[in-house]
């Protein structure tokens, strides 16, 4: 089981990918998921750090969550990537499958995987912009990214 913990290796995930304007969008998250902790970093203040891969509504995002910090945590308190806390890296890998539709610049890709068993599904939106895909959104099961209210105490999830 690997922990909950911020990451800091998205620099280092993005540098070994292949330049992203040769992604397609099920590229980009695949390369999100080679390195699940990574996201961590962008929900933790490091989304400069995601490079090509953030759009600006996540990143604006991002930017409330830090300014929300108490206590070392901000508004999204939980591994959006996995839409859990923790994980079997080794399972993850094993069943992950991932589905995409692209409608023009717009593209879903659904990230479905298994977790200590379970079944689990993420949903990931993003947009080609200046002929990269960007990350302009992530969902699961009852919550939106763009659902989670920073500004809010109690973080509502919609």
């Amino acid at each position: 089981m690997t922990p909950f913990r911020p990451a800091l290796a998205v620099a280092a995930v993005l540098s070994a990918a292949t330049p992203a304007a040769a992604q397609s969008a099920v590229d980009v998250v695949r390369a999100i998921y080679d390195n699940p902790e990574a996201a961590n970093a962008w929900r933790d203040g490091e989304a400069a750090a995601l490079g090509d891969y953030a759009g600006a509504a996540l990143e604006t995002l991002l930017a409330h969550n830090r300014l929300a910090e108490r206590d070392g945590y901000g508004c999204i308190d939980f591994d959006f990537v996995i839409a859990g806390q923790d994980y079997d890296a080794d399972e993850l890998a094993r069943t992950l499958t991932l589905e995409d539709r692209t409608e023009g610049e717009n593209a879903t890709v659904w990230a479905s995987f298994r977790q200590f068993g379970a079944p689990a599904l993420v949903e990931w939106w993003l947009t080609l912009s200046e002929g990269r895909w960007q990350v302009t959104d992530v969902a699961g099961i009852g919550w939106t990214l763009s659902g989670i209210n920073c500004d809010d105490e109690t973080a509502d999830v919609q």
